[in-house]
Parts: C-alpha cells; structure tokens; sequence
C-alpha cells in the first residue's frame, strides 16, 4: 500500500506560523504597511533551498501578496525562515511605497538593497548565503558592464533578471544579491531604509556609485 507523507506536519506548521510572525512583527515596527496583506506558507521539498538556503525561502509577487515555503530538514531552518520573512515583507512594502513592481533593473537593484540590508539587520542571527556571496572585487568585474544597463526594462532583461539569478554563463549566480547588498551599505551612509523609495523619483542616483 502507498503511504503518503504529508507534509508540513500540524506542529511544523504551527511553529512556522509563529515563526512568520515574528519575522513580520519585526518588520513592521521598521516599516510602516498601509495595505492589508496575506502571507502563503508551505511546504519545500528542494534540495537546493534546503542545502544552500537554510531550508527556507519566499516570493513576494505584490505589496498585498507573500509567499513562504520551508523544510524542518536544516539545523537553521528558522532562522532562515524568519530572514525570508522579513525580505519579503521588505518588497512587499517597498512595492506598497511605488504603486507597483518595479519595472527596470535599477529600481530592482533598490528593491533588493531594501530586502538585503533589512533581512540583516532585523535578523542578523542568521548568516544570508547571498548578501556576502561575492565580494567588493568581484562585483567591480562586471559592475561597469551592469551599469550601462540599469534601464533595461524586465522585457529586455528577462526573468529572472540574470544579474541575480544565473546559471553562470555571464553572470555569478547571485551576483545581484552582494551587489544590492553593497550599495545599500553605501546609500545608508546618508540616508535611511525608509528613505530609499524617494531616490527613486529622481533617478539617476547610482550613476556615481562605484564599488
């Protein structure tokens, strides 16, 4: 006979709930959210998130809309369960701020410079296996390249953007990540998380950026 493991099991889940929680609670006493919003938690069953992300990791496909997924299996499953929380609350407030996903590469380089430095600091018990990924010198390789290409459009760039998310032909994988991660060490020297949505509307604030 067929026996089916079901999974997450009712404790799992119910410690994984509690878990969001927090993480949420965490970040919404940093960030402000207007908009009501529903977080999705399930069930992961890939090797990859399990051996190289702590078991955990999410989606945030609107300022209204979350997506969590998790595996018991790692030792820092919650940790990284509460540090996706929190990097998706971070789009999902930044997306509240500008009506809208962003929409060219340059405004996803912000995005992510929010999640990054937000996930760290809220949660900095657990070590992200992207945000120091690559260093300040390998990122300088490829950054004069990505920089004539900030205003490429997701049509022209693709999804994912290959700039974080790769399978190494041109890019790193996860370059991105250590890249977002960076600038944001560098724009919060004179301005504050809740303050990176303004420099947008200017645009043009990362032409004299330089790793």
């Amino acid at each position: 006979m067929v026996k089916v493991n079901l999974r997450p099991k009712s404790e799992e889940l119910k410690e994984a709930k509690e878990i969001v929680r927090e993480g949420l609670a965490r970040a919404e006493e940093e960030l402000d959210k207007e908009e009501d919003y529903t977080v999705e938690l399930g069930w992961t069953e890939s090797e990859f998130e399990k051996e190289h992300m702590g078991g955990a990791a999410g989606k945030c496909h609107s300022a209204n809309r979350i997506e969590l997924k998790f595996n018991t299996e790692p030792d820092n499953w919650r940790d990284s369960l509460l540090a996706n929380t929190v990097h998706e609350f971070g789009h999902s407030w930044h997306f509240e701020q500008r009506n809208g996903l962003t929409e060219k590469r340059w405004q996803y380089v912000i995005d992510e410079a929010i999640t990054q430095n937000l996930a760290e600091q809220l949660v900095p018990e657990f070590e992200s296996p992207w945000r120091e990924k690559h260093s300040i010198e390998d990122i300088s390789e490829y950054w004069p390249e990505i920089k004539q290409k900030l205003d490429e459009t997701w049509e022209e760039m693709g999804h994912p953007d290959p700039v974080y998310i790769s399978d190494g032909e041109k890019y790193p994988n996860w370059l991105g990540y250590s890249l977002s991660y960076q600038i944001g060490q560098k724009l919060q020297e004179n301005y504050g998380l809740k303050e990176f949505p303004e420099l947008e509307k200017g645009g043009g604030f990362l032409d004299e950026y330089s790793t």
